[in-house]
């Protein structure tokens, strides 16, 4: 993230799988991110996504779950991450345009991964506490 500019305006040029693989080489480099190594991070990381869960819950009235994630990034990394790769799913996986995406709990998902919440019920894309757009993944097969 310590050039954004430059990451955005190349991640929206990528439109084949080619241009996927050679993003992800560049931007996403071999060798793994940093994991989250002591106790006292993951209570941490732990603490903030169910308090987010729980906090979404009230506000929306539908169903949510904490997301763990092993890795240390910032909140604002790991969103832009999942939205990078949901991006490229659609490229190098696209669906069908007619075939809505169903939330279910063995089907697609709604994420936020700066807040650390998921739903599976249907409601607003917008995540009810940080307000981005939230990112869907697939749980299912």
């Amino acid at each position: 993230m310590d050039d954004f500019e430059a990451f955005d305006a190349e991640r929206k040029c990528v439109g084949t799988p080619e241009d996927v693989r050679a993003f992800h080489d560049k931007w996403f480099p071999p060798g793994g991110w940093p994991e989250l190594q002591k106790p006292g991070e993951w209570a941490e990381v732990s603490s903030y996504a169910q308090r987010n869960r729980e906090l979404a819950e009230a506000a929306t009235g539908r169903d949510w779950a904490p997301k763990m994630l092993s890795h240390a990034l910032e909140p604002e990394a790991r969103y832009q991450y999942s939205k990078t790769l949901a991006m490229f799913r659609e490229i190098v996986l696209p669906r069908p345009q007619d075939g809505p995406r169903k939330l279910g709990s063995s089907l697609w998902h709604l994420n936020c991964d700066y807040c650390l919440i998921s739903t599976w019920t249907e409601g607003g894309i917008a995540c009810p506490i940080c307000g981005r757009e939230m990112v869907f993944s697939w749980l299912g097969d």
